[in-house]
């Protein structure tokens, strides 16, 4: 899957503002540039972006978009209590232990 095709198929999923929220990344501003390829795609936003397509892959399994978009932000007793949005925090690389968890709960 190219970027151009990952971007627009996340933000129909996610939408726009949970895509930023989910990538950690300034604004919906930011997403339009990337997405149209007016700017290129930081390689850790690229990454998260490809780790998002492949667990969106994976839930598109058992919900629709509505639903694969409550999962992420739905408190998970496997997280702590947290909402799979909030464990991986801003910051987040898809080895990290936090995007591991969620994977394995995806």
């Amino acid at each position: 899957m190219t970027k151009a095709v990952e971007w627009q198929a996340m933000r129909t999923v996610l939408g726009s503002e949970l895509l930023v929220r989910l990538l950690g990344i300034s604004s919906d501003r930011s997403l339009r540039r990337y997405a149209s390829d007016e700017r290129s795609t930081p390689e850790d936003v690229g990454a998260r972006l490809c780790w998002l397509a492949m667990r969106v892959v994976e839930l598109a399994g058992a919900y629709d978009d509505s639903g694969v978009r409550l999962w992420m932000q739905c408190p998970r007793a496997q997280l702590g209590g947290l909402s799979p949005q909030q464990f991986l925090g801003d910051d987040w690389s898809p080895a990290s232990p936090e995007a591991r968890r969620v994977q394995a709960l995806a």
